[in-house]
């Protein structure tokens, strides 16, 4: 209508303009589509999978032509012949056999019928009798009569058919009978041809659905890869095991298997130190299809986990389908790309090696990266809980261990550690063992008397050594050392008596000592924290106290300090003043040499003022430190320093009961967000990772003050340890085991009762420091070597020696009985009494007693505490029989084991226990078993083995005592015992035998 008015336009825009802007605007989405397409095909996990792929193609190929090779050609020839001669045999039957296949395939239709039509009435059978019993039920008689009828008439109909069924079942045999007649081994043949060739089968199979054919690479098309693809996102959920997001959890999901498609598969094996596939093929595939960096990289991405029977298979502790991957290692567990998984190298190369490879980069806001490979176990304690050690995790034990023996728990507040004991000695009554001049220097610089001590330097350390700083220190030292001696309580030990050193050398090489105590000539174990260190190193001690308080301590460590760890050894007056002769002869005489530092005056008011105005105006502090003497001056100083460092977490100090950790608490420390850790100016540019930070902290632990201008009562204060690298990387798996868990109670790893006492009794061997003496399930017995070579220099062999060790306590649950454990843990007293070495009085409480006791029984599955001995009197033949057993004409055993008071006859390195002690220790179940075997339940042993078959050779004139064996007669002055029989009487003889001998000489 608007056709009359020139110029007019329907538009508000341009059309032509419209159209390019439409064609560009085409264009460029299909351009967008095209990338979103190639962009989700090219996703770098997939390009792992098809990698993956490959190098499963290349590995099936390579064993389905060695299944190839190791057919039995020989054999497969021969059924494949057999096989053309049965098929040209049936093919001469042809015109018999088509006929009863044509039959076979009519009776198949018949049997259908007749089985369905079965099927239905049984199945129209069971509702009307459902109906019929509802009927019956309800009391409605005459619906009830008319469904009995029906039921009646249905059950005839199904004879019928059951009948019909049966007929058409015998002619089916008929025909089938007949077509294996003329078909004659064909089946067997073939099945015989399967078995040979199942392996290759397989593989080819396997092979077929990873060649890049059409049906396998149309699955993994673009746009079609949603059907049923091969190259797929894998994930793990695990509901037991959490994430901590924005104040919620949410179940993990791990993806890692994604791209790791081959970690909980076997045959992928790699050597972890050259990257290199163990499996030749593989290796020889990696090196010629990948540079050498993609190739470390790849073979690491393809490898199976290098602890398969541990992780990931259905058959280990820890199934992928149960604790999947990030439990463990930590990092992002929904991550699918390298970056956005987290992570983390485990050294510059690698790190670099990954900037090439994968554009590798540090993913911000996210907390919790994955560790680097030495710190995989600090998620073990997650799970394991409530254990002394967590098993196979031998570098987190080693870090839990130092934490203990360090005595980090004095200054650090750490749940799971509040009730640990002080690891320093109690310094309450120190003047009685020490002088001042030798605590300053101690003070100063404990390693340049004792190199191997658990004391950290805390003076003359890189942020406090300057000129001023190590000023401040001198006084520092005075002052701790007049306030421990002013409020030390005072005791006065006499001289001790004269003693023998040699014979005190002999009597520390030999009663024990070594098995906690580093010390002698030639003894230069290092400080390893391990069990030969479990009390300090001896040599050098006569520098350092004084002779009557070592004396009174070796005979009874706990008259001096109640809670220490040093039993008892029931040393008589003249063993302990011979022992104290020779540690006191053990002399640093360049120590001794040394001089104390003069305090300067000055520094030590300007330090006392400090710690004054801390506490009150400067003005009031003035006049409070003008009033002071210099004695004052010098104890509150002391106070001060012994408060700021903290000396009061590892000792006794009077004064410091009641005060509070100086350190951060570390219970959480393994979850703290990383911006909160200071790194000060990061002298030594350190990656801002928990872990080097700890792992700095420990080995340089003022270094982050460098460059900073701090007040001295500023200034970081955590000593040095001296940690060796792989004792510093323990504590930091140590530190980052202390975090948050978000595991659900199924996660964990929990204790049955009998697991629980037995980690009970392995509490109270660990912190008795038993397996310094014992082997204790499979571990320990470090005095073994010590003892030997003592027993060696003296003379004797080193097979002899061996009799002279502390026994290994393997199995004894199952040896000893409890009731007598319990005791003999409560009231030691020799077992062998022939020993140098000593059982050791440690004081155990009834509860210790008992944890160790119960250990014992529950590590052997015995039962527990309550077992019944059954009484037996023997006869007088019975007793004769033992004696004859026991006398030199038999089996000798007098000549080494001990009768009361009696001392054995032969070699005392050969000597055994008392056997009247037998029947109170020992199970008479066990008994027996040691006759049959000793070497089975303690390799090694000299008990010799008589008994080995099932009967017995003894002189005839035993006849009188043990029946001969049946059908066996004695002749030629020798009789046939059943073994049985003859372990059985020494047993009886042993356990009540010689208690009777015993009672019936009393009377």
């Amino acid at each position: 209508m608007n056709s009359d008015k020139r110029g007019f336009v329907d538009f508000v825009y341009n059309v032509d303009k419209m159209n390019v802007v439409f064609a560009l605007s085409s264009v460029a989405l299909a351009i967008s589509v095209v990338w979103m397409i190639w962009a989700d095909y090219d996703r770098e996990w997939k390009y792992f999978q098809r990698e993956a792929m490959r190098l499963d193609q290349h590995k099936t190929e390579v064993e389905l032509t060695a299944a190839n090779e190791a057919v039995d050609k020989n054999q497969l020839e021969a059924i494949e012949k057999e096989a053309a001669d049965v098929e040209e045999a049936i093919s001469a039957r042809d015109a018999e056999r088509q006929p009863v296949l044509a039959e076979l395939e009519v009776i198949r239709g018949e049997f259908y019928i007749a089985d369905q039509n079965l099927k239905f009435e049984k199945a129209e059978y069971d509702v009307v009798k459902y109906e019929f019993e509802e009927a019956q039920h309800s009391g409605h008689s005459d619906e009830t009569a008319e469904k009995k009828q029906t039921l009646l008439d249905m059950e005839k109909r199904m004879a019928e058919m059951r009948l019909i069924k049966e007929e058409v079942e015998k002619r089916q045999a008929a025909a089938n009978a007949k077509l294996e007649e003329i078909e004659g081994r064909r089946a067997e043949l073939e099945g015989q041809k399967a078995v040979l060739l199942k392996e290759t089968a397989l593989l080819e199979r396997r092979l077929q659905g990873l060649l890049p054919i059409f049906e396998n690479e149309f699955r993994n098309m673009p746009m079609l890869d949603f059907i049923s693809p091969t190259v797929k996102i894998r994930q793990i959920v695990l509901g037991d095991l959490k994430n901590d997001i924005n104040f919620i959890t949410v179940p993990k999901v791990d993806r890692c298997n994604t791209c790791h498609v081959n970690i909980d598969r076997k045959g992928y094996e790699i050597d972890w130190e050259t990257a290199t596939f163990e499996n030749e093929a593989l290796a020889s595939y990696m090196a010629d299809t990948y540079e050498e960096d993609e190739r470390i990289g790849m073979t690491k991405v393809l490898a199976s986990h290098p602890d398969l029977d541990l992780f990931m298979t259905s058959g280990s502790p820890h199934p992928i389908d149960v604790t999947g991957c990030t439990s463990c290692h930590v990092g992002r567990d929904r991550g699918v790309t390298f970056n956005n998984a987290a992570h983390t190298p485990s050294d510059q190369e690698e790190k670099a090696r990954w900037e090439r490879l994968y554009h590798y980069h540090k993913m911000h806001h996210w907390d919790y990266p994955m560790y680097p490979s030495r710190y995989i176990e600090q998620s073990c304690s997650s799970c394991h809980q409530g254990v002394v050690d967590v098993p196979k995790a031998d570098d987190l034990n080693r870090g839990v261990h130092l934490v203990k023996t360090l005595g980090c728990a004095g200054c650090h507040k750490i749940q799971g550690y509040l009730d640990l004991r002080k690891v320093g000695p109690d310094l309450s009554r120190v003047s009685a063992k020490l002088d001042g001049p030798w605590m300053q220097k101690w003070i100063r610089d404990p390693r340049g008397f004792r190199p191997t001590t658990k004391m950290p330097k805390i003076f003359d350390l890189q942020n406090v050594n300057s000129p001023e700083s190590r000023a401040i220190s001198t006084v520092a030292i005075h002052g701790i050392t007049e306030y421990l001696l002013h409020h030390s309580e005072t005791i006065s030990y006499p001289d001790p008596p004269a003693g023998d050193a040699a014979r005190g050398q002999s009597l520390v090489e030999k009663t024990g000592c070594k098995a906690c105590h580093v010390v002698g000539d030639g003894d230069d174990y290092g400080q390893q924290y391990d069990l030969r260190n479990f009390g300090p190193n001896l040599n050098d001690v006569g520098s350092k106290m004084t002779a009557g308080w070592l004396y009174e301590w070796v005979k009874d460590p706990t008259a001096y300090y109640p809670e220490t760890l040093m039993p008892d050894l029931r040393l008589t007056d003249q063993e302990a003043a011979d022992i104290t002769a020779y540690l006191m002869g053990l002399r640093n005489q360049d120590f001794e040499n040394r001089r104390p530092a003069s305090i300067d005056t000055k520094v030590r008011d300007d330090l006392a003022l400090d710690f004054l105005k801390a506490r009150m105006p400067v003005l009031v502090a003035q006049d409070s430190l003008a009033q002071m003497s210099a004695k004052a001056k010098d104890l509150f100083v002391g106070e001060r320093m012994i408060l700021r460092q903290g000396c009061f977490g590892c000792h006794a100090i009077p004064g410091f009961e009641d005060a509070t950790p100086i350190g951060t608490e570390l219970t959480l420390q393994g979850s703290k967000d990383v911006g909160k850790l200071d790194f000060g100016l990061n002298p030594m540019n350190i990656p801002k990772t928990r872990h080097d930070w700890f792992f700095t902290k420990l080995k340089h632990p003022r270094v982050f003050d460098e460059g900073k201008v701090k007040q001295f009562a500023d200034k970081l204060r955590m000593p040095n340890f001296a940690l060796s690298d792989a004792d510093a990387h323990s504590v930091t798996l140590a530190l980052l085991s202390m975090s948050k868990t978000f595991i659900e109670p199924g996660g964990l790893r929990h204790l049955s009762p009998s697991e629980i006492e037995i980690e009970k009794g392995r509490k109270v061997v660990y912190e008795r420091n038993c397996q310094g003496c014992h082997i204790v399930e499979n571990e320990g017995g470090a005095l073994r070597d010590q003892l030997v070579a003592s027993y060696v220099a003296d003379g004797q062999d080193e097979a002899g020696a061996i009799g002279f060790l502390p026994p290994n306590l393997h199995g004894q649950g199952a040896k000893v009985q409890p009731d007598w454990m319990f005791k003999f843990f409560k009231n030691v007293g020799p077992v062998r009494p022939w020993l140098d070495v000593r059982m050791p009085s440690f004081g155990f409480s009834d509860g210790e007693a008992t944890d160790l006791t119960t250990y014992f029984a529950r590590l052997d599955e015995q039962q527990f505490p309550y077992q019944t001995v059954v009484e037996k009197t023997l006869d007088s033949k019975g007793i004769r029989a033992g004696e004859m057993l026991f006398s030199a004409d038999i089996y000798n055993c007098w000549t080494c084991h001990q009768q009361g008071d009696i001392k054995p006859k032969g070699d005392p390195a050969s000597y055994a226990p008392d056997l009247k002690m037998a029947r109170e220790r020992l199970k008479p179940d066990w008994m027996a078993k040691w006759l049959w075997d000793p070497q089975q339940l303690a390799p090694g042993t000299k008990m010799p083995t008589f008994f080995g078959d099932a009967l017995t050779y003894l002189p005839d004139n035993m006849a009188r005592y043990l029946p001969p064996a049946e059908g066996t007669t004695p002749e030629y002055g020798v009789m046939q015992a059943n073994t049985d029989s003859v372990i059985q009487a020494i047993n009886d003889y042993i356990i009540f035998g010689l208690h009777q001998n015993v009672r019936l000489s009393q009377r």
